[in-house]
């Protein structure tokens, strides 16, 4: 076919994809991706495609994803010479990130697996403010306190400041008995999303856990 001979229609259906999952416009953004794959499989569009299709299915957007890094593999290993369009240092980082996240959805969630994941993409980007702050979280659901502090510290050094930032800080805090910190941190959190019910249960136990620690008046 004419699209078949002409590269561009590959280019075309895959940055059409792009442009319509960011209008969330979810299965007219997989259908043109999956053009574009048929017309050229490359690492870009499958890192696309394991971010539409992980949406809604994590096992199968990781499929692509993992296929992404295989990709992304083979290009480096054969150079520059052999054109085949490979990812930057920054998308590479950005597909464990993607990884890491879907890893955290899928059923019965492994933890570490996903801070395995989001270290991997830190060790090639760290200065990524929401890789930090997802490995934190990891680790915080993994029991690693202390390491999930010190990377939630480290986002908000970066400019990192979001409700699932301060909520994780203020877990962390709770399971270290830093109660006051931990309150002040649940506050931040509704702050930044009024109404949340997570920062509202959490501020409340908190809150009863310094009443029971207050001493009683004689």
């Amino acid at each position: 076919s004419a699209a078949a001979a002409n590269p561009a229609w590959a280019e075309f259906h895959h940055q059409l994809g792009v442009s319509l999952a960011a209008d969330g416009r979810l299965q007219e953004a997989e259908t043109a991706l999956r053009r574009s794959w048929t017309l050229r499989p490359d690492a870009l569009t499958s890192k696309a495609l394991g971010h539409v299709v992980g949406q809604r299915s994590p096992e199968k957007g990781m499929k692509w994803l993992e296929k992404t890094v295989k990709f992304a593999a083979a290009a480096a290993e054969a150079g520059p010479a052999a054109r085949r369009p490979g990812l930057s240092t920054k998308q590479l980082a950005s597909t464990y990130h993607d990884m890491g996240a879907l890893v955290a959805r899928l059923p019965g969630a492994d933890a570490e697996r996903a801070v395995a994941l989001y270290r991997q993409s830190l060790s090639l980007e760290p200065d990524r403010p929401l890789t930090q702050e997802s490995c934190g979280l990891a680790l915080a659901v993994a029991g690693h306190f202390e390491e999930a502090s010190a990377h939630l510290a480290t986002a908000g050094h970066l400019g990192r400041d979001s409700p699932e930032l301060r909520s994780g800080l203020g877990a962390v805090a709770f399971a270290r008995g830093r109660l006051k910190e931990a309150e002040a941190n649940f506050l931040a959190a509704l702050r930044l999303r009024p109404g949340s019910q997570d920062a509202e249960e959490n501020l409340s136990a908190v809150r009863a856990e310094r009443a029971k620690r207050k001493p009683k008046k004689k």
